[in-house]
Parts: C-alpha cells; structure tokens; sequence
C-alpha cells in the first residue's frame, strides 16, 4: 500500500530550485568580487613576480642581460636587483631604479641576506608586503642555479594598490545588483516552474481520469517532445481502454444472451417434463443434452481463453508429422460430419514435419474446422490443403458459404466477435474460437489470415515453419 505522506508539488520543487539556484549564483559573486577578493589579487601578483625573475634567472647567461632586466622591469613596473651567490653574502651584479618609492634601495647587506635565506628556506621563494607609509610594496625573491651551474638571486619590488576601496565599491555594486537579480530570479523562477509544471500537471490528471474510467484525453498543447509523448501515449491508452471496456460490455451482453437462451430451455423444457409426463419423450431430453452442451462448450472457451492469455498454458512443443495430423483430422471429421451431407477434400504436399505443441496445433485446426462447418451453408463443401514453400508449411480451410464483408475482417478474431449477418441462434459456437486460434498462433510465433468474400465463402490460413527431414530420422 502506498504510504500517504503529502508530496512537494512540481511546481514548487521547480520554483524553489531556480530561486535557490540564483541565490548561489550572487552568494559565489560575493565570496569571489568582495571576501576573497585581496587573496586574488595577491596571488595574481606575487605569480606575475615569480614569472618576471623565472625570466631573469634563465636570460642570466646571456651577453645582452642588462638588457633583459631593463626590459622585465618597464613592462611590469618593477624594481629589480640581481645578485650572484658565490660566497657567504650574495654579491649585487645589476640593479634597475623605477622611482623613489623603491623599498630594494633601503635594503641593507643584512636584511639582503636575511630574504636570501627565507627564500632557500622557503624552496627558492620568498614574498613579503612592505609598508612604505600609505603605500605598500611587494618584495619578490628568488633563487636558482643558472644554466652555467652559477646560483643567482633575484629581487623584486613593485607596488600593490590597496584594494579595500575596490572591495568597497564592489560591495555597493553587488548590493544593489543582487537584489535586483532575486527579485528578478523569483519571478523568472515562478514563470519558468509555473510553464513547465502546466503540462505536467495536465497529463497527470490525463492519467487520474483513466483511473476513474474517464477516457477523454486532451490534445497536448505544450511543444516539449516528452511531455508530448506522453500525453499521445496517455491519449493512446485512452482510446485503447475505451475499446476495451466497450469489448468488454460487449462479451459480458453476449456471453449473458449465450447463457440465458439455453438456460431458459433447459428450465422450460425440465418443467414440462416434470409436470406432463407424456412430454418425457427422447426428443425432449436431446433438447436438454443439446443446451447443456452449448453451455459446457462456452464454458469450456472461456476457460481455455483465459488459461492461454494468463500464460498457465504453455506450449509443450515437439517435433510430429504435420501432415499426418491433418489427414487424422479431417478424417475424423468427414465419419462425424458425413451423415449431414459434408464433404471434406484434402490437397498436401506430402509429409513434412514441425516444432510445435501438438495439442494445440491440433485445437486450432479443429476450431478452423468447427468454424468452417458452422457457416459453410448450404454448399456442405470443405476444402483443406497443406502446401510447403520456402521452409513454411501453411495450412489453409476454406468453405463456400456465406462469407464475410470486407469491413468485418479485422474484428473476427476478437473475443465473442460475429460477422452481424452470423449472429444467429441457429449458427453454434462460442463465439471465442477465432481468438483462441490467434492466441495459440501468436504463442507459436506463426503467420496467419483470412479472406472471404459475402457469398464465396471463407479462407482461414496459418504457416509454420518446418523441420528438415533428415533431422527426423
């Protein structure tokens, strides 16, 4: 049993989804434009300082590397010391001034060696913010060996622009740019949920009026190709149930029309014989052995139908002479049939051999038979044959009576369906042997079909494939 807790509606998961989203969104923005913001910024620069003394270091061999330093240091604003480390203390071998506020020319031998040595502790490299009155400075150091195995150091000095006014503006900008996009997001979120959600909840009350046997699905409007899928395979079930509920009403009118007929008879003509004992004639009780016959076979349909659609029947197959089985059949029905005047002909192609369960086999040509028998008229004429082609043996019974409209075709094999000019008391059966047929072929995985035309009579057919011969030796 389903547990009946309240669900979160589409429609607000979706709307609580895209506002959530967009509350992310301006939480990010702030965390990386405004808390994080100095942490950028210093990294970014100390990188692009331990990039221009990578540069130095490896153009230290050169002849033109004054050159070079002078270069590094109007591009990128800085000032730069280089130092060879022949010795205990590192020895200056070229420098580049870029303006008073340069904090390398305070620098004595001392504090030189002191950032020598916080560089090699540190791997090589060494940054530190100096304070020069307002303005603040970042000193870059670095060590390595040359490519003529010489070990040099490097020093960089460039200005860092204080960034709390930047966070500041930020910070204003942000404020009003991110209630303007909550506000805008809740909207566009409530716009977006609720477009969305329209068609979903449409199609769930498609399918909650099928539960209640209400068959009128709606067009889907909505160009989404899911929801338009669904919403046509809705509509298809829709149409499918509606038939199906019709067929249904339809076999329970015609199985109760089937069952009170002989019903009726069987009260009436038992009470007459009750009552008038001159009415307990043999005529009388075949009457009643008739009626209860009819019964007995319907009953014996439905049960037999509903075995093979359930899946308790399954076939038992093997390997029989097919033709043999046929031959046996209709011989048996031309002994019981012969006194009524019917002639059954047989055409085969000689022995040919199938896979397939015998008794059911067997079942679906009797019932073609029995079919074939019932509305032959008054042609009493049956013709049977059985022809080989192409690895297929195909079984075909065709009589020459009334015949079928072209329009009634398709229904005949459904359950407790007869052509409208066949629906007669004097016509026996069922009503349900054609399905059983299509239900046993369909099991086997066979082809099968009819033809018929009003007043040429009927063609049933079905095709198995076979069996080599020699595999029956």
């Amino acid at each position: 049993m389903r547990p009946d807790n309240k669900k979160v509606s589409i429609r607000a998961f979706l709307f609580v989804a895209f506002a959530g989203f967009s509350v992310v969104i301006l939480l990010l923005l702030w965390l990386f434009q405004i808390f994080f913001l100095p942490s950028f910024y210093d990294g970014i620069m100390q990188l692009r300082a331990a990039r221009a003394a990578d540069e130095l270091l490896a153009a230290s061999t050169e002849e033109n590397f004054a050159e070079r330093i002078e270069g590094v240091a109007e591009r990128g604003q800085f000032c730069v010391k280089v130092y060879a480390v022949s010795g205990e203390a590192p020895v200056q071998i070229h420098s580049v001034h870029m303006g008073g506020a340069c904090c390398l020319y305070r620098l004595d031998a001392e504090s030189i060696y002191q950032v020598y040595e916080k560089a090699e502790k540190g791997g090589g490299d060494y940054h530190e913010r100096l304070k020069d009155g307002e303005a603040t400075r970042l000193l870059t150091v670095h060590t390595s060996q040359n490519q003529n195995g010489e070990k040099m150091m490097v020093l960089l000095d460039n200005a860092v622009e204080p960034v709390r006014a930047t966070t500041e503006i930020l910070r204003i900008e942000l404020g009003a740019i991110s209630v303007f996009m909550f506000l805008f997001s809740v909207v566009l979120s409530f716009l977006i949920s609720d477009y969305i959600s329209q068609p979903i909840e449409k199609v769930n009350k498609q399918a909650k009026m099928l539960a209640e046997a209400k068959y009128e699905a709606e067009d889907s409007v909505v160009n989404y190709r899911e929801i338009v899928e669904l919403s046509d395979t809705l509509a298809h079930a829709a149409d499918e149930l509606a038939k199906v509920e019709k067929m249904q009403k339809e076999l329970v009118a015609n199985i109760s029309h089937d069952l009170r007929t002989p019903l009726t008879m069987i009260i009436g003509y038992g009470e007459v014989m009750r009552d008038i004992k001159e009415e307990n004639t043999p005529e009388n009780m075949q009457v009643l052995i008739d009626e209860a016959l009819r019964l007995s076979s319907l009953v014996d349909d439905l049960l037999e139908l509903s075995k093979i659609q359930a899946g308790t029947r399954v076939a038992q197959k093997e390997v029989f002479n097919f033709t043999e089985e046929i031959e046996g059949t209709v011989k048996r029905y031309q002994n019981l049939r012969e006194h009524e005047g019917f002639v059954f002909s047989l055409d085969a192609d000689g022995d040919v051999y199938v896979n397939a369960d015998r008794g059911m086999i067997g079942q679906v040509v009797c019932n073609l038979l029995n079919n074939a028998v019932h509305y032959s008229g008054d042609s009493r004429e049956i013709a049977v044959r059985c022809k080989v082609a192409d690895g297929f043996v195909t079984f075909e019974v065709r009589d020459f009576g009334i015949g079928i409209a072209e329009e009634e075709l398709p229904h005949i094999w459904e359950r407790y369906y007869r052509a409208s000019q066949n629906h007669r008391r004097t016509v026996r059966g069922s009503g349900l042997g054609l399905s059983i047929v299509r239900e046993i072929l369909e099991l086997h995985g066979a082809r099968y079909g009819v033809g018929s035309r009003l007043g040429e009579g009927t063609l049933f057919w079905f095709s198995l494939p076979t069996v080599p011969t020699e595999e029956n030796q």
